[in-house]
């Protein structure tokens, strides 16, 4: 019901020209998309909402968007692509002072790695990650713990 909902909404943004709307909109279609394990639509919906963000400017939004078009990519193993965006991603997070967000891109940039069979990259990833993690009392701090100690494992 949601996803119909969204394209509701959408259409009437569209209709209205309504762009920061549109943006929003298809960010969320982008999420449902995701969790439906329907990579290509969640990449269509993230790379309409990413060319709207960029006319309007939004850069924390283009952290997000990005972020999102990224675990796209990597669902649709284009891995080369998902690590270009989540590199994108990152930056911006990074020149936004944005901590929170470089913490879930730099966990996405290791599970991507440890796709890829690269645990150098991973564990560089996952230890930057937990130390701004522990820094900030982020959320995701044990499981970055977990997934670290399971690379140490495996090493």
């Amino acid at each position: 019901k949601a996803e119909q909902y969204c394209q509701q909404a959408l259409r009437l943004c569209e209709e209205l020209q309504e762009q920061p709307e549109q943006a929003v909109t298809l960010y969320v279609l982008t999420i449902i998309a995701r969790q439906k394990r329907d990579f290509q639509s969640a990449h269509t919906h993230a790379s309409r909402a990413l060319l709207l963000l960029k006319h309007m400017g939004d850069r924390t939004a283009q952290a997000q968007v990005l972020f999102e078009l990224s675990r796209a990519n990597l669902g649709l193993r284009n891995y080369s692509q998902a690590l270009e965006e989540g590199r994108q991603s990152l930056k911006l997070c990074q020149d936004l002072g944005d901590r929170f967000g470089t913490v879930y891109v730099l966990q996405h940039l290791g599970d991507a790695h440890t796709q890829l069979n690269q645990p150098e990259h991973a564990l560089q990833a996952w230890s930057e990650a937990l130390r701004i993690a522990q820094e900030t009392q982020h959320p995701l701090t044990d499981e970055l713990q977990t997934r670290l100690s399971k690379l140490a494992v495996n090493a």
